[in-house]
């Protein structure tokens, strides 16, 4: 199984196949800390072969640079193909009130079956007002 695309986002769908994405982003900007980000999802587009067709686990999380989960997402998932080839499978977590309590780098980390299939930066920045020269 590949991973193709692992993405935070303001909102995602998915119908008949078709992976939809609006707002991605890698960096948050936030005007305090903590910020609390009202609504979100995390996107993973996987390629899968025929030969992973079945059922498998799937551990989506957060984490900042310590190693802390800010999110951690455990779940099952089944893959079926019609047709004799392999393809696109589609997974989307939406998520309410994800707290970041420091400006930082963090990162979107997604496994199956225990094996990680890759990560993802996830920036949180405070913002700065432009001060006069």
């Amino acid at each position: 199984m590949q991973l193709e695309i692992l993405t935070f986002c303001d909102a995602a769908a998915e119908y008949g196949g078709r992976l939809n994405i609006l707002g991605a982003a890698d960096t948050l900007v936030a005007t305090d800390l903590p910020v609390k980000y009202p609504h979100c999802a995390l996107v993973a587009r996987m390629r899968a072969a025929r030969i992973e067709e079945g059922d498998h686990t799937v551990r989506l999380m957060i984490i900042d640079a310590d190693g802390g989960a800010v999110l951690s997402v455990d779940g099952k998932m089944s893959i079926r193909f019609a047709g004799g080839m392999g393809g696109a499978v589609n997974l989307i977590i939406n998520a309410q009130n994800l707290e970041f309590k420091q400006a930082g780098e963090y990162a979107i980390e997604l496994a199956v079956d225990g094996i990680q299939l890759g990560s993802s930066p996830l920036y949180v920045r405070l913002h700065e007002p432009n001060r006069p020269a």
